[in-house]
């Protein structure tokens, strides 16, 4: 662990929560702590600050007990672990952890939960959100180096007009119905939009939708 300056704490807590900054009061369940990573990892990377209420005053922590709590859900409860870096930070007698979470960028980061289920998170403002079978798709589809599986012309430009026709946006079930096709096979079309930037993710109220890049 690393020591900072007390002003540079403040400055930060001073940007509130959002995107890449989270608060946590403390931790007292390792999985739960894991969610954050994955969802970090999964987006843009960012910060939690342990030992900081929401309201961002500063509460502290057992340093020790806390930092292990961190190891544990980097190590034990995610698919793979992340090369986090923790820096202490001490104010007025106070000790808060700044846990550095760097953008995964084969993705796919998954948190497992009690049953020994993994489960991938994004990051939507200040929320983890669980993503989606199109990001699933479109991580491993970015990540493949094999030559790509060419798709039918008229295939494309009918799911574009499907999509371009709601305006705020189309869940994955409503675009397999629409489409009259296979749940993987809709997965995988918007999984290749996404890809090629042909449209973007749109997240209202906690669900996940998919609009074109064009109603930008």
């Amino acid at each position: 662990m690393q020591l900072q300056a007390p002003s540079y704490l403040m400055e930060l807590i001073g940007q509130g929560e959002g995107l890449q900054l989270d608060f946590k009061f403390a931790i007292n369940d390792s999985r739960k702590i894991a969610i954050s990573l994955s969802a970090f990892a999964n987006t843009k990377g960012g910060r939690l600050l342990i030992g900081v209420k929401d309201n961002g005053r500063i509460a502290g922590v057992r340093s020790d007990e806390e930092f292990y709590m961190i190891e544990a859900a980097n190590e034990m409860y995610l698919n793979r672990p992340l090369p986090l870096t923790v820096i202490e930070h001490e104010q007025e007698g106070r000790i808060v952890l700044e846990v550095i979470v760097p953008e995964d960028q084969k993705k796919g980061i998954k948190a497992i939960d009690a049953h020994n289920k993994g489960w991938a998170y994004i990051r939507h403002f200040d929320q983890n959100i669980l993503a989606s079978p199109v990001h699933l798709e479109y991580w491993r589809y970015a990540a493949d180096t094999e030559p790509k599986k060419r798709l039918n012309q008229q295939q494309i430009i009918q799911s574009l007009r499907i999509i371009s026709s709601f305006e705020e946006g189309i869940s994955l079930e409503n675009f397999q119905r629409r489409s009259n096709i296979q749940r993987k096979q809709a997965t995988e079309l918007l999984a290749r939009f996404l890809y090629w930037n042909l449209i973007k993710t749109h997240i209202v109220n906690g669900r996940i939708l998919f609009i074109g890049t064009e109603c930008d």
